[in-house]
């Protein structure tokens, strides 16, 4: 496939209107292509907050050393040594590519930032130990990397959402192909702008047949319309423009832009930890089911038995006042036993701190008579935003902290349920959703946590959760656990629970 870059040739007054056409989309895309803080803006806006992340990890971390061992600060708090060592963590994260304004989703972002820190501290310790002559405790140190650990991934977060809300975070980018492909791309990169990619335009060769603009993007033509743009945007994702093999490999060749990222029309595959095979000029797609690896059940096993185990000791008295709590607000036992679904279909009994009244079932069955348009959103979502069943005080707080969850430690250390994983639905839940997804949801442990849990929560409806659940189980790592635990915490912490 060969395109033709030349103008055909137009009457004066038609070739007139069509250059002031071009130049107004010109103008319009190269608006659209430097809107925001520019590469360099945003990469010292990470680079600022985690030198401010590094340093209070160092002061919390000996101050917390002194704080333990019983001694004073002395002159070390002010030690140049604690400011050049706040300026490794950055220097580490740029050698490493951490500051990558795209190509990294956030679980593979988490990944390469913790790897970093422990790089960076890993060469603190030599450091320290080379040339400080022990003046600087090492217990201050291990202390400071665990703060790190916690406040470095804050700290980007917080820089990431502030440009995010202000409309500076990301790069530009075109996406060739205005078909099902590339329209569920943008809407992609619109609902996920943490992901850096802005698109500005599509190109497609049958653009005369797509309205003006597709979900606030403008089509401006052809694709060989396209080449002129590479001059200021240097990403081009190229999806299915015409349905032609030969089109890719003609953006490729004579469109010019640096980056070119193809999406193929697959679905159903594990879209992470993929590597690209080459055979011999054909390309190749490796992926691995992670969870089918013994040495992958047994760890992630390793890690809910490690955590759940002291958490059960922390979480007693906790539960026990809460418990109190309830039995003050109302009548009847403060927990509450549902039958679930498990792994392999088994029917597992779920505990949770009772947030609801005695006779819920009858309320919301009252309720949902009375209120129709409360009975389209309990088919849309299995939730109410206003929930008659639950309790006023206490059952809102534990919900909104997810604090309700608190017995399931005790499913986990029965081996029953997972710290992470699909939340195991009640059966009148589960019904909704087609046999292949309960088939595949069925083939791993339930969790108390999910990536269903800290991305959409209660706003997510039964195609979200299963969008969500699914990634969860055909993507899983154990990389994939710990950053959900490490949003959950966060959630738990601001207090977005269910409702």
């Amino acid at each position: 496939m060969t395109f033709v870059f030349d103008k055909p040739t137009l009457p004066a007054a038609d070739l007139a209107l069509a250059v002031e056409v071009d130049q107004s989309r010109d103008s319009a895309l190269r608006r659209g292509a430097f809107r925001g803080a520019g590469r360099v803006g945003m990469v010292l806006s990470l680079v600022l907050a985690d030198t401010v992340a590094a340093q209070l990890a160092l002061f919390a971390g000996l101050e917390l050393y002194w704080m333990l061992s019983g001694g004073a600060p002395g002159p070390l708090a002010s030690s140049p040594y604690l400011w050049l060592a706040a300026l490794m963590l950055p220097a580490v994260y740029w050698l490493m590519d951490v500051y990558r304004v795209h190509n990294l989703v956030p679980i593979e972002r988490f990944q390469l930032r913790i790897k970093a820190t422990c790089v960076a501290f890993a060469l603190l310790l030599g450091w320290q130990l080379t040339t400080q002559s022990g003046s600087w405790p090492l217990g201050a140190t291990g202390l400071a990397f665990l703060f790190a650990l916690i406040l470095s991934p804050i700290g980007e977060s917080v820089a990431r959402s502030i440009l995010i809300r202000r409309g500076l975070w990301g790069v530009p980018a075109v996406v060739i192909g205005a078909g099902p492909t590339g329209r569920q791309v943008v809407s992609v990169l619109k609902k996920m702008p943490e992901l850096g990619l802005r698109p500005v335009a599509f190109f497609d060769n049958h653009h005369q047949g797509s309205p003006a603009a597709i979900d606030g993007v403008p089509v401006l033509g052809a694709i060989a319309d396209s080449a002129r743009y590479s001059r200021w945007i240097e990403t081009a994702i190229v999806t299915d423009p015409s349905g032609a093999r030969e089109s890719v490999d003609a953006v490729v060749r004579q469109l010019g832009y640096r980056d070119i990222i193809v999406v193929p029309d697959l679905h159903d595959l594990p879209s992470l930890w993929i590597k690209a095979r080459d055979f011999n000029g054909l390309i190749g797609l490796q992926m691995r089911r992670n969870l089918l690896l013994r040495r992958n059940r047994l760890t992630k096993q390793t890690i809910d038995y490690l955590v759940s185990l002291p958490l059960c000791i922390v979480s007693a008295p906790i539960i026990a006042v809460l418990a109190l709590w309830i039995l003050v607000e109302s009548r009847g036992s403060p927990f509450y036993a549902q039958p679930r679904t498990g792994k392999d279909g088994r029917s597992i009994k779920v505990w949770k701190l009772r947030t609801m009244y005695p006779d819920a079932d009858q309320r919301l069955a009252q309720h949902l008579d009375d209120n129709p348009v409360a009975r389209l959103e309990w088919d849309r979502y299995c939730k109410l935003s206003n929930d008659p069943r639950i309790l006023p005080g206490v059952g809102r707080f534990l919900r909104r902290t997810s604090l309700d969850e608190l017995p399931q430690i005790f499913n986990v250390v029965r081996g029953e349920m997972s710290l992470v994983g699909p939340r195991p639905f009640p059966l009148y839940h589960l019904e909704r959703f087609d046999t292949s997804f309960r088939s595949l949801r069925a083939s791993v442990t339930p969790g108390i946590t999910g990536l269903w849990q800290v991305s959409a929560r209660s706003d997510g409806d039964l195609q979200v959760q299963q969008a969500l659940d699914t990634y969860y189980i055909r993507n899983w790592s154990i990389w994939i656990d710990l950053y959900i635990l490490w949003r959950t915490a966060g959630a738990v912490l601001a207090g977005r629970g269910a409702r």
